[in-house]
């Protein structure tokens, strides 16, 4: 199978939201579902830099992004301290996620090299949170040389979860 991977575009919206809710339950991704906000506030977070969508055949079926660090966002909180760096010198990846039809096909590691590239050439470091039941994910990030810093437990994750874990490259 081929497929492209471009820059996401507003007109993306409905096949991300339609996309993300497919997947979820296979996935478990995101962990809290329902959401406590609108699916399309998720995936196009006002935190973004930049995002790329994978197409196959011209339908959109999977999604990355790239976000700013804030000092004062949890990320940040964490981050920073943990890396002794300023969080702006920091890019999280995000939002990363594909169609059940296409797992196993290479477009989320596609999608991440996209993303650890533009995070690369931009000057920043790359970081991301990750929950351990997120199984494939975990592994391809430990796999592609990411390591952890940090675990926590974020007031939104329930007792029953185990604690995020958050990763550098």
């Amino acid at each position: 199978m081929s497929f492209t991977i471009r820059l996401r575009t507003p007109d993306d919206r409905d096949s991300l939201v339609k996309a993300l809710a497919e997947q979820q339950a296979a996935s478990c991704y995101p962990f809290r579902w329902p959401l406590p906000m609108p699916v399309a506030d998720f995936v196009f977070r006002a935190s973004d830099e930049s995002a790329w969508v994978a197409c196959e055949s011209g339908r959109v079926v999977g999604h990355v992004a790239v976000g700013v660090v804030d000092e004062d966002d949890e990320l940040g909180r964490i981050f920073a301290p943990a890396l002794e760096v300023p969080a702006d010198t920091l890019r999280a990846v995000t939002t990363l996620f594909t169609s059940l039809e296409v797992r196993g096909q290479g477009m989320g590691r596609a999608l991440l090299t996209t993303a650890e590239t533009y995070i690369a050439e931009s000057g920043r470091r790359a970081v991301l949170d990750v929950l351990p039941v997120h199984g494939q994910a975990f592994d391809m990030y430990i796999r592609r040389g990411w390591s952890e810093v940090a675990r926590n437990r974020p007031t939104w994750l329930p007792a029953t979860a185990p604690d995020v874990h958050y990763l550098a490259r």
